[in-house]
């Protein structure tokens, strides 16, 4: 009984593990990550946390067109609808709008400026 059981949370913890690794897959955010390599290549900002991209994000999303932003929301709405969706997934729909948008790189530009640097995975300077 505590082998199938512990054999059943190991089973869960690696598909958390394989979600999270996923968690910004796919075109949208591949240009998104190949621009910010390009803009700002020494400040390792791929380690980003959710939150920290997040706080990025709505400040560059704050300056768009009204429409632009409506654009977003309708992304983040078809994407994200479960509760359980979480930030991930706002952030990539968002990234994945911009893309479509043909703003990706003045999203990277944004990020780019708005952090120093990333020493490690959420460990990252804001610059204001």
């Amino acid at each position: 009984m505590r082998r199938t059981l512990l054999s059943l949370t190991l089973a869960a913890a690696a598909l958390g593990c394989a979600a999270l690794a996923q968690d910004m897959d796919g075109a949208g955010t591949d240009h998104y990550y190949a621009e910010l390599s390009n803009q700002c290549p020494d400040k390792n900002l791929q380690y980003l946390s959710p939150r920290e991209l997040r706080d990025g994000l709505d400040d560059w999303s704050g300056g768009l067109s009204p429409d632009a932003q409506s654009k977003l929301k309708q992304a983040e709405t078809a994407q994200c609808s479960t509760a359980s969706a979480g930030v991930g997934c706002v952030n990539r729909a968002d990234i994945a709008a911009a893309d479509q948008q043909g703003r990706t790189r003045d999203l990277a530009g944004a990020i780019c400026a708005d952090f120093l640097r990333c020493r490690s995975p959420g460990d990252c300077d804001y610059a204001r």
